[in-house]
């Protein structure tokens, strides 16, 4: 299907894998913390994740949406809503079920599944071209990729009669790629979403799909802090280079002359700052908590080992004294450690 000698492992490239594999084996140290303490780091970053996915796909949720959806048991009114709840629960299923799931046709329209819900809008197979709008802001990280900016077409998309054969394909290649170790891990899961989303098989979820499968993928290649901090939201902060960089490889595509250097570049460069952001947050974390009271870090454990809580529960576990309690939650609430919702006897608080 492809041939992997037209893959170039710059020293730049180079570089990025040996500082994303060193926090790998480092965070194994990390991965020590207490459990209440990572779930934390998890809960926010799959915030973040699910907030930053769903709106490159053009839903208008923030982030205080997203925590809204995680912790109500409300109907979902809006497209968006139900975007962001059947986002929820392929983040999930993934997960919990990665370790027994391996790469496959199957797999893949388990998570198809999972991200799916019932409208009018999704039919299947995409039949048409996409079209990507370049209109948000991008950081300096991506400055040295060398591309011209413009309005993008994202890839022509192969035929609904060619798709079962060119998934087949695709997936074939990614697990023997990954099961014979011919290639770095973290250069196959990068080939495999430019030329996931070169194929667009999904009509209006490919993005939000080969965003899943990557975590999917960095999971079952060993990579098991991702889930405590977000690379999608990354990829939304420099969403401009993001297309620009998946273009410049479809055109070298559509030349038969495949050219990954830059969007692997790309993808690495995400992964390095999702590293490096998980290592600032850690060490912040570890630096703020020293300064908090005892009764404070039990009520933040307290909450993140439960999601949510009211005062009386909070009160039932730290045993602390409710006008105590209430000073302390508004003080958490102030430094925005932690975020209140709902009024008087309803009131519960959750993870900032």
């Amino acid at each position: 299907m492809l041939d992997i000698s037209k893959i170039t492992i710059t020293p730049e490239i180079l570089s990025l894998i040996s500082e994303i594999d060193e926090f790998k084996g480092a965070w194994q140290l990390h991965g020590r913390m207490a459990p209440e303490r990572l779930k934390i780091l998890g809960l926010a970053a799959k915030i973040e994740s699910i907030g930053a996915s769903t709106r490159l796909d053009g839903s208008k949720l923030l982030d205080t949406d997203i925590m809204q959806l995680l912790f109500s048991s409300q109907t979902q009114a809006s497209k968006d809503e139900r975007d962001g709840a059947a986002y929820i629960r392929a983040y999930d299923g993934i997960l919990q079920k990665h370790q027994k799931l391996s790469l496959s046709e199957n797999c893949i329209k388990q998570i198809y599944d999972w991200l799916t819900h019932i409208d009018a809008e999704q039919e299947g197979l995409k039949k048409e071209k996409n079209i990507l709008n370049n209109d948000e802001a991008f950081d300096a990280p991506w400055k040295n990729l060398n591309i011209t900016f413009a309005k993008t077409k994202l890839f022509e998309t192969t035929t609904p009669f060619e798709m079962p054969e060119k998934l087949g394909e695709l997936v074939l290649w990614t697990k023997t790629q990954l099961d014979q170790k011919t290639l770095h891990p973290l250069l196959i899961i990068g080939v495999f979403m430019v030329l996931f989303l070169n194929m667009r098989p999904f009509q209006d979820l490919d993005g939000r799909l080969s965003r899943l499968l990557v975590m999917f993928l960095l999971l079952k290649a060993g990579y098991v802090y991702v889930p405590y901090s977000s690379f999608e939201r990354i990829i939304e902060r420099n969403k401009e280079y993001y297309q620009l960089a998946l273009e410049r490889t479809r055109e070298s595509i559509e030349l038969n002359a495949p050219n990954f250097d830059i969007w692997l570049t790309f993808f690495l460069k995400i992964l390095q700052t999702q590293k490096r952001n998980l290592e600032h947050k850690v060490s912040r974390d570890n630096k703020q908590r020293e300064h908090l009271s005892e009764l404070d870090n039990q009520i933040i454990n307290a909450i993140g080992a439960h999601e949510k809580l009211s005062i009386m529960k909070i009160e039932q576990i730290t045993g602390a004294n409710r006008n105590t309690l209430k000073k302390h939650l508004a003080f958490l609430v102030e430094q925005s450690y932690i975020v209140r919702f709902g009024k008087a006897r309803a009131t519960w608080y959750v993870l900032s």
